[in-house]
């Protein structure tokens, strides 16, 4: 394979950053005060990369973002926002001040920290002990590692949703499937799988109750108790949290995802 050619443009060499019109790359522990952000037309499809602890004071954008591993919880990678058409990639230890989004599949590594919502158009994957202020919402599939705290809704429009143990989130809705491991807490007291199954394990918390698979599984949607196996009853229920019902809800994820995609087109 050739080797990918760098040309340094003047007024970043600087700031430590390094690109074509297919690749950006800025260098580890470099500090970049500005977006990174397609200059013209040309600029559009290249994929941009942060090495190890740098820090970008901007947005981020390219066709595939990739945020190289920090080093520590003191000296992470980090930048404001991330935008990308077909892949984004955090690897550990990475901060991102607002929002993360991708037409296609995010892949997030473990102890990283993120202030605002994660959207994606594919499949979403979260590492262990990652921290999400907001939602986390996907076309396709998401799996959550163990030990994570995600302060919004997870939300699978088409896809199922696993959660490892011990981790806490605030609504779980999906199309599919959903797989909860042994001590997830459930801050809000809705789980909702649309057209798959319920699998709990041992012990899960729901709101202020804690549940679990035993002999008898049950789950506690609202002020009901159900069997964790009959999704057809905990379906048939128009489910409301925050007093906007499920059906409002979707719609208004749903415009979340068209504005992602007219934003990036």
């Amino acid at each position: 394979m050739a080797e990918r050619k760098k040309v340094f443009a003047s007024r970043d060499e600087l700031h430590g950053l390094a690109g074509t019109k297919t690749h950006v790359e800025l260098g580890n522990r470099t500090r970049y005060s500005s977006d990174i952000l397609p200059e013209d037309d040309s600029t559009l499809g290249r994929t941009v990369i942060l090495g190890r602890a740098a820090q970008v004071n901007g947005f981020v954008r390219g066709k595939q973002v990739t945020l190289k591993q920090g080093y520590s919880d003191d000296e992470v990678t980090s930048a404001v926002g991330l935008y990308a058409d077909e892949l984004i990639e955090l690897q550990s230890y990475c901060k991102i001040a607002t929002h993360v989004q991708c037409n296609g599949e995010i892949i997030i590594g473990g102890q990283c920290e993120i202030f605002g919502d994660v959207i994606g158009n594919q499949n979403i994957i979260i590492g262990d002990s990652t921290r999400i202020a907001g939602n986390v919402i996907a076309e396709g599939n998401i799996e959550v590692g163990s030990e994570v705290w995600i302060g919004g809704y997870v939300v699978s429009f088409n896809g199922g949703i696993a959660i490892n143990q011990n981790s806490e989130v605030f609504d779980i809705i999906a199309e599919g499937d959903i797989e909860l491991g042994n001590g997830v807490t459930v801050i809000d007291r809705a789980v909702r799988s649309s057209n798959g199954k319920i699998n709990l394990p041992d012990s899960i918390k729901v709101g202020n109750n804690v549940l679990g698979a035993g002999n008898i599984p049950k789950l506690e949607v609202a002020d009901r108790v159900l069997s964790g196996v009959s999704d057809n009853l905990i379906n048939f229920n128009e489910l409301e949290f925050e007093g906007v019902s499920y059906s409002q809800e979707k719609e208004k994820l749903s415009k979340a995802l068209s504005t992602l995609k007219d934003s990036l087109e």
